[in-house]
């Protein structure tokens, strides 16, 4: 629980706080990329040793939550970076996914209430108000890039309480220039573990 937070593109509230992560690693045990947390085009992601200081992407994460509403920041590593232009929808993005209701959490069941916020990587920092009253920014790094986002209550049309849980997962959209084309990965925070692809948060003090 945090007493207050700020969408500006500053991630050192986030100082000290427990870090989630998303990441691969190459495996000779595994016979190449480690895969629990790609979701899709993993051949695109490069391959490296663990004696090797190159990374291809990855991204830590935290969350926290008030009266108010729901907090996400999110830091990314990236090797090279791939802002959204307007002839390419491939671009570096983050997903929220986040849901009110875990009592529907069934492979089989619909989750209306599902509340998706996709935060696109531009030139510069570049923060929106979105129209379920969330807020989002995305700011370039030198060595990558991150985000962060808002998500009122409202929107999750719940009222939490301490000890309340809620559905979260965060898809990291890498994409890369290789020659006159971008190629792109998705990495999934919560992975295989759940078939609705939903870790759950438990919101305490």
């Amino acid at each position: 629980r945090m007493a207050s937070a700020h969408v500006d593109g500053d991630l050192s509230e986030w100082d000290g706080k427990s870090t989630a992560w998303l990441d691969y690693t190459y495996s000779w045990a595994r016979f190449g990329r480690w895969l629990e947390q790609i979701y899709d085009g993993g051949e695109h992601l490069s391959e490296f040793f663990n004696t090797c200081k190159y990374v291809d992407v990855r991204g830590a994460i935290w969350c926290g939550w008030n009266d108010d509403g729901i907090f996400v920041g999110v830091r990314v590593w990236d090797d090279s970076l791939a802002p959204m232009r307007k002839d390419s929808e491939l671009c570096d993005a983050i997903e929220i996914h986040l849901d009110g209701d875990v009592t529907d959490d069934d492979v089989n069941a619909p989750r209306t209430d599902d509340v998706i916020i996709r935060i696109s990587l531009r030139e510069g920092l570049v923060s929106e108000r979105l129209a379920n009253g969330a807020i989002a920014c995305a700011k370039p790094l030198d060595d990558g890039w991150c985000a962060e986002a808002f998500i009122p209550h409202r929107a999750l049309r719940i009222k939490p309480r301490v000890y309340d849980i809620i559905g979260i997962d965060i898809f990291l959209h890498d994409a890369d220039v290789v020659g006159r084309k971008r190629t792109h990965a998705i990495l999934r925070w919560a992975g295989g573990s759940r078939s609705t692809g939903h870790a759950w948060l438990l919101a305490s003090d």
